[in-house]
Order: C-alpha cells, then structure tokens, then sequence
C-alpha cells in the first residue's frame, strides 16, 4: 500500500478507473446496438478484456481499486440491478487475487491464471442469482451470457497482456521501480517504531 503514498499513483489509479468504466460503457453501447441489427440484445463489454491483463501487468493494489470501483459504477449507470454491484466487486477481488498469485515473470503463465480468472468471472454471477432469485430460467440466462463475456475476455486478455509483457520488459509502458523508495521510507518508519518498543520510548 506504500505506494499510495505517490499522488502520480494514486492519479494514475483514478485515471485507470476512468478508463475502465469509459471502454465498458462504450464498449457496451457499440455492442448492444450492433447485435440489435439482427434483432437480439447482449450485455457484452471490454470491462474484463482490460481489467485481467491490467492486473497483471501494474504491480501493487491499483487494479483491485480501479477494477471493483469502475465495475461498481458501470454496474450502476448501465441501469444492472443495484443489487449486482456487491458481487461485482467481490468477483473483481478474486480476481485481481488469483492472477497476482499465479502469474509470473513468464507470460505464458497468463494461460492458467487467466482462465481461472475468467471461470470466476462466468460462474460468479449465476451462483449470486441462485441465492437471490432461485430462478432457473435466470439463472440460465446469465451463465449463457457470462459465459460468452468470459470466452470474450480470454481471448482478448492474453494476447494483450503478452504485447504489454513484450513492452514492459524495457519499463516502457509501466516502472514501477519509481516507487521503490516509498517501499524503503516505509520499512525505515517501521523500524523505528520496533525500536522504539524495544527500547521502551512507547
């Protein structure tokens, strides 16, 4: 959490939720109106295609902030049920978790941490509508549907974050050694606060 002590991060943070939230809701308009051609409706977006590879590729807790406060607002301006957003940022968070967990320096690690990622994506919600609605047909209805945006969200997120890798290797696109001496200032103070309680200054 030290490097929230950064207002460049704590900017690039809001600007990330920003993005998020934009590219879904455009995203989300372009696809509904397009499939409304033929006459069906979606609820597809890039919300998800963005948020995995970004977990990935920013260090620190950015994404688990930007992902679940984006999600959140999306949820509540496209008119989702309001009672959606609590499991919407509960999925985010498993999310950011597992793939901070199981990806490594090696990008090909992206193909395991990302479908498992994507599993909680799709079977998040209707598990959540089981409990709440105990709707078969619902229930159907939303793992059809999030099946399609998690299928979606694979193929776009490993191939995205492996170009993002590729540029990330030269810290091109992201340093995230600048940061580096809040992690020292924060061990600095925490070491005087232990020594200051072994020396009985507390």
């Amino acid at each position: 959490m030290y490097r929230f002590k950064s207002i460049k991060y704590l900017a690039v943070t809001g600007f990330m939720t920003a993005l998020l939230f934009v590219v879904a809701y455009l995203s989300s308009l372009f696809f509904a109106w397009t499939i409304s051609v033929f006459g069906g409706t979606t609820t597809l977006q890039l919300f998800d295609a963005l948020f995995v590879p970004f977990c990935a590729i920013f260090k620190g807790p950015m994404m688990l902030f930007a992902g679940s406060i984006a999600g959140g607002i999306f949820d509540l301006v496209s008119g989702v049920r309001i009672i959606t957003i609590p499991v919407t940022i509960l999925i985010r968070v498993l999310m950011f978790f597992i793939i901070k967990l199981l990806t490594n320096h090696k990008w090909w690690s992206s193909f395991y941490s990302f479908f498992i990622a994507v599993v909680i994506l799709m079977f998040g919600y209707p598990l959540y509508y089981v409990m709440i609605y105990h709707d078969r047909a619902i229930v159907i209805s939303e793992l059809i549907g999030d099946t399609i945006q998690a299928g979606f969200a694979y193929v776009v997120a490993v191939p995205l974050y492996y170009y993002l890798s590729r540029i990330q290797t030269n810290n091109h696109f992201w340093n995230d050694s600048q940061f580096d001496y809040l992690r020292s200032k924060q061990k600095s103070e925490f070491k005087e606060i232990y020594d200051g309680e072994e020396n009985g200054n507390w």
